[in-house]
């Protein structure tokens, strides 16, 4: 199935699959062991790589987190202010789709 980003930004909570979406574009998703991080997005290869052994809940929110670095256009190659900038909107942007607006507002 194919997934446009329309269709990307409105899912979110429990809805939100990041798994599918990332099947949906084109994306391959490789699961090795990596001792210092937990996942990393390669623009390169299309490729979301993730470590091995997490939980399926850590595994949904590396997978949301690396699905916002494809999806915002990040290469990985930067330093600075700049990678603090993508990677900040990287988590802001999968929190907002991992937790729903209305869950929160509940709690």
């Amino acid at each position: 199935m194919s997934y446009s980003l329309s269709d990307v930004l409105s899912q979110t909570g429990t809805q939100y699959s990041p798994l599918l979406v990332i099947e949906g574009l084109g994306i391959t998703v490789a699961r090795i062991w990596l001792r210092d991080t937990f996942g990393v997005w390669s623009p390169r290869h299309r490729k979301i790589v993730i470590a091995k052994g997490l939980s399926a809940v850590q595994e949904r929110c590396v997978l949301a987190h690396e699905l916002e670095h494809a999806i915002g256009g990040d290469t990985g190659c930067e330093v600075g202010p700049r990678r603090l900038g993508q990677e900040r909107r990287a988590d802001i942007e999968a929190a907002r789709k991992l937790v729903a607006i209305s869950d929160l507002g509940a709690v």
